[in-house]
């Protein structure tokens, strides 16, 4: 990129027309994995409400709290995906079927994502997947100021996503990935000096979501993991060992 890397604006309008373009024509019957985070709720903010914004979690999780909360401020509908323990172990045993050696950490955000798949009636699903690999979500680089995004990047796209593809074909269903745009893919080789300042990661798109008129309150909100603040992960690690992961 040849732009100054200072330059918000011009990246905003990258980020914001990119997603534009990618959920602009897909069926209006579509549904939007919705966790009241920035991810999901700048989708959402941008598509005025098209699709059907859908949480997934244990009863009153942190996730179902803040979907609803998020969904209150954008004036959007949140559907509430309720889910006991025997369901989640049920999704999570699907998805060791489909990938049988998936360590218990990334089984916790695919089993949220099979759920939704599962108990949505829509054909698509929107998600906020790749947001945190090029936008330096994760807590990890915050920890580690040497870390940038190189290696998360390259298990997205040679672990995660041909993963994710064969969950959704499991149930007939097809997932949509706005953040995994090219432009947008080419903003995550930008230096992490910009994309964590002083502290507050996701800098640029926080920026993006602000400009665009997004609510600050969720532009900058830090927020959980799917896998943790919907509850499931603490589920599955109580049940370690009937999933198999006893001696990991």
């Amino acid at each position: 990129m040849d732009r100054k890397i200072a330059d918000i604006e011009y990246y905003a309008n990258i980020i914001t027309n990119s997603i534009l373009q990618s959920i602009g024509s897909i069926d209006p019957e579509s549904a939007i994995a919705f966790s009241g985070g920035l991810d999901s709720s700048f989708i959402a903010y941008l598509s005025r409400g098209k699709y059907g914004a859908y949480v997934c979690g244990i009863a009153e999780s942190h996730d179902v709290r803040a979907a609803r909360k998020s969904a209150q401020i954008l004036g959007l509908k949140c559907h509430e995906i309720i889910v006991d323990e025997q369901e989640i172990i049920e999704a999570a045993l699907a998805v060791k079927k489909i990938d049988p050696g998936i360590n218990l950490t990334d089984l916790g955000y695919e089993t949220v994502l099979a759920l939704l798949l599962e108990r949505t009636d829509e054909k698509i699903l929107v998600t906020g997947q790749g947001s945190d690999e090029i936008f330096y979500g994760y807590n990890r680089f915050k920890e580690k100021p040497d870390l940038d995004n190189s290696e998360s990047i390259s298990k997205l796209f040679e672990v995660t996503l041909p993963r994710e593809t064969k969950i959704a074909n499991y149930f007939g269903k097809k997932l949509i990935l706005p953040y995994l745009q090219d432009p947008i893919i080419e903003i995550g080789s930008l230096p992490r000096s910009v994309q964590i300042v002083e502290g507050t990661n996701k800098f640029i798109l926080r920026q993006t979501a602000i400009l665009s008129g997004m609510s600050r309150s969720i532009s900058m909100a830090n927020k959980k993991a799917a896998q943790y603040g919907s509850g499931i992960s603490q589920v599955l690690a109580r049940n370690r060992n009937s999933l198999g992961f006893n001696h990991r």
